[in-house]
């Protein structure tokens, strides 16, 4: 299950475990989604070339009840901008 937080974090729930999934299953999440959307079709072609689709992700998870929630959307948040300074189309951690 997905569901957004403010205006781009994801976060994900396995409501069959009870738990929210740790970082490797959120990756493999995100590299199908980054997958999926670089794979989309072109969504404009102009007389400079097309203009098409990539996302950049960023991940973060705690194992402990330890970090708020807040601060684990803000370690995500961190990691997104890391993906987009990588060159975008990326995921980071």
């Amino acid at each position: 299950m997905f569901f957004r937080r403010r205006a781009v974090q994801v976060t994900t729930y396995d409501p069959a475990t009870n738990r929210w999934n740790g970082v490797d299953d959120a990756h493999a999440v995100a590299a199908r989604v980054r997958a999926a959307v670089s794979a989309s079709p072109v969504l404009a072609s102009h007389a400079h070339g097309s203009v098409g689709l990539t996302v950049s992700i960023g991940l973060a998870a705690s194992e402990t009840a330890a970090l708020e929630p807040d601060d684990l959307v803000g370690r995500a948040d961190a990691a997104c901008y890391r993906a987009k300074a990588s060159g975008r189309d990326a995921i980071a951690v």
